[in-house]
């Protein structure tokens, strides 16, 4: 039975369009092959979500895979915008803000800071007393944790809010311009949405990408070629130095006002100091060691001419702060250099381990144990009485 030239047209265009898929898969398939001979990528998924108002947090359900030329470690999420553990009902809750270091950039869950502040606290106080919970983000700066807190902190509910100190949080903190001040002659606060990028969006969200990203060296080529084609030409070469944790780049000639840090970062704290006091919550600053007490390096880099005051600042806010600045730079230089993650800079397994045992030593145990010693004497909310509460169910990112 001869076919009708309907079928044999429609014939024809399956035919055309099999060969074209096949022809598309055999490039792919190609182009993968030559990507991981000629320019083999990492095989980096994501793990940040830009919020409704252009904030970056970590995503809130899932794995992530971080690869660094050998190094490959797994991130685990929970609600809300969490990494490695739940919230667990009955705990006092210390949520702990900070940039890559407190997240714990490129080091497996065992490894961050914030798990070892967790056995130091299980050890002395018992297991299941305090819970420490990692909302670090890298890249942060000290607007993003006073705008997380708001954000988030009513989910949360925490006890106590921990913030380590690095050492371009302040330069960040006037780059990202999420708080400006209301005028000139106040020191009132605004939040000022950012713009969330189109083009991340849609990525992040698109069926399968994830898995691609983990497992494919072409689909990383596209991912890092498009992200260089979109991001704006003033930021490339700067961006990825700052968002990451490296060295801090000072920005004092767009600032302007040399005072500029100091404002800002004063009236950030405040502004975090208010909202934990209006929930009855405890607030406590710390740093990751990081801020050269020496008079060298760049007089006006924000962050560090933010640091000259802070102590002072510090303790008329009052606010509990310590610097553990001191203890790493009294370090050998060869030991500062096993503190770090080679050719990365990042905090490696024992100079986290470093951070988390001096903050305890020299700041946290004091403070735990006085906060413990309030409760029950009646002069703090009670123990576990906010942190049994039900979180709100959160949506998966």
């Amino acid at each position: 039975m001869k076919s009708t030239p309907l079928q044999r047209g429609i014939r024809g265009v399956a035919e055309r369009l099999f060969l074209l898929a096949l022809g598309f898969g055999l490039a792919l398939i190609l182009g993968e092959v030559l990507i991981r001979l000629a320019a083999p990528q990492p095989l980096s998924g994501f793990w940040t979500i830009d919020t409704a108002t252009g904030l970056r947090a970590n995503k809130s359900s899932g794995q992530s895979r971080h690869q660094f030329g050998e190094r490959v470690v797994h991130y685990s999420f929970f609600p809300p915008h969490l990494r490695d553990t739940p919230v667990k009902d009955g705990a006092i809750h210390i949520l702990t803000l900070g940039d890559s270091f407190t997240f714990g950039w490129l080091l497996d869950k065992e490894d961050t800071p914030v798990h070892h502040l967790q056995e130091l606290a299980d050890a002395e106080f018992g297991a299941g007393v305090f819970q420490f919970l990692n909302a670090g983000v890298g890249g942060w700066g000290a607007a993003d944790y006073v705008a997380f807190v708001e954000e988030f902190g009513d989910l949360i509910r925490p006890n106590a809010v921990l913030v380590f100190l690095n050492t371009d949080d302040i330069g960040r903190s006037l780059r990202s311009r999420l708080y400006e001040f209301a005028g000139s002659d106040t020191q009132e606060l605004i939040r000022r949405p950012a713009a969330v990028s189109r083009f991340k969006h849609m990525a992040k969200r698109t069926p399968g990408s994830q898995f691609l990203l983990e497992h494919s060296h072409l689909a990383q080529f596209v991912r890092f070629s498009a992200a260089t084609l979109h991001r704006p030409a003033s930021s490339r070469g700067v961006a990825g130095l700052t968002r990451n944790g490296g060295t801090p780049v000072p920005c004092s000639d767009a600032v302007g006002d040399p005072q500029a840090p100091i404002l800002l970062g004063n009236a950030l704290f405040l502004r975090l100091r208010n909202w934990c006091a209006a929930r009855g919550t405890s607030l406590y600053v710390t740093t990751t060691g990081r801020h050269d007490p020496s008079p060298q390096g760049p007089t006006q880099e924000p962050t560090r001419v933010f640091m000259a005051q802070a102590e002072e600042f510090f303790r008329g806010a009052p606010i509990p702060y310590c610097d553990i600045s001191p203890a790493f730079f009294a370090l050998t230089e060869q030991e500062r250099l096993t503190h770090s993650i080679e050719d990365d800079g990042h905090p490696s397994a024992c100079g986290s381990r470093f951070i988390a045992e001096q903050v305890w030593r020299e700041f946290l145990l004091v403070q735990l144990t006085n906060y413990l010693q309030a409760t029950r004497l009646g002069t703090s909310a009670s123990v576990g009485s906010r942190a049994a509460s039900v979180l709100p169910a959160v949506a998966p990112d």
